[in-house]
């Protein structure tokens, strides 16, 4: 984490979930009451709004614009907040990269408001031009960011590893709800996915993927363009395993989809 996100922790902060979905539910289980508002990004990852919700919050939807979630809208409608939920480096689904400035505004407002900001890094790694984006957590110096990563958007979707980065005053709470959920996720599975990063394979996968990724995504947006012009404009992607297509007709949404199927 260290090395690719710029996140500075000890292996005792690192949970280790079946998957990034076990992680937020356990978020929520942790750090929410019923009735705690939760900001969620909108439009944003509609797992993380349903794990919120069972655990009785009330999420309050903020708009996303070009720099990520208007942190100013989100004060004005929902001031005393308790949680934030962002995916700032690749924004689900618009493909947004949060501003600097954003970030800034986030991390100052957790600290005064005593919140918490859940940064959720689902496929980080794969970025198609420009620098790597700096995590949140390494902009973070008051220990309100949460990281949540998963090794099953990086590897493949029967590999129900994700992880949860958390302050190390919450450590012992996190321990103990975790294992009232499932004890631990697999320790064979984790294993084998140590003795697979130990040996150099998981970064020469993401390197590869990372091209094989771009490609195929360079030429979905070129053929869709092409030949969809004027029922659809899709968006080249910067990062991530998916793009946004704007519908550009008046034909319905679900028309479109019995179409193309």
């Amino acid at each position: 984490m260290g090395h690719s996100r710029g996140v500075r922790c000890s292996a005792e902060q690192i949970i280790v979930t079946s998957g990034a979905q076990q992680a937020l539910d356990l978020l929520a289980r942790v750090l929410l009451d019923p009735g705690d508002e939760v900001w969620m990004e909108d439009p944003g990852y509609p797992g993380a709004s349903r794990a919120f919700q069972s655990a009785g919050a009330n999420v309050i939807p903020v708009p996303v614009d070009g720099d990520g979630i208007d942190v100013a809208k989100a004060i004005e409608s929902s001031p005393t907040a308790r949680v934030a939920y962002v995916t700032p480096a690749n924004q689900f689904p618009l493909g947004i990269v949060m501003s600097a400035e954003r970030r800034a505004k986030l991390l100052s407002r957790a600290v005064r408001a005593g919140a918490w900001v859940i940064e959720d890094e689902y496929d980080a790694e794969y970025r198609y031009s420009g620098k790597p984006i700096a995590s949140l957590h390494s902009l973070d110096r008051s220990g309100s960011v949460i990281y949540v990563g998963t090794f099953t958007k990086m590897l493949f979707n029967a590999l129900r590893i994700g992880f949860i980065v958390v302050p190390e005053r919450l450590v012992e709470a996190f321990r103990i709800a975790r294992s009232f959920i499932d004890r631990h996720a697999p320790t064979l599975d984790q294993a084998i996915l140590t003795e697979f990063i130990n040996e150099g394979h998981f970064g020469h996968h993401v390197r590869k993927m990372r091209q094989v990724y771009s490609d195929r995504s360079q030429l979905l947006t070129e053929e869709a363009n092409r030949r969809l012009s004027g029922l659809l404009d899709v968006e080249n992607a910067q990062s991530g395993m998916r793009t946004v297509a704007w519908i550009k007709t008046r034909v319905p949404e679900m028309a479109l989809t019995r179409r193309a199927e």
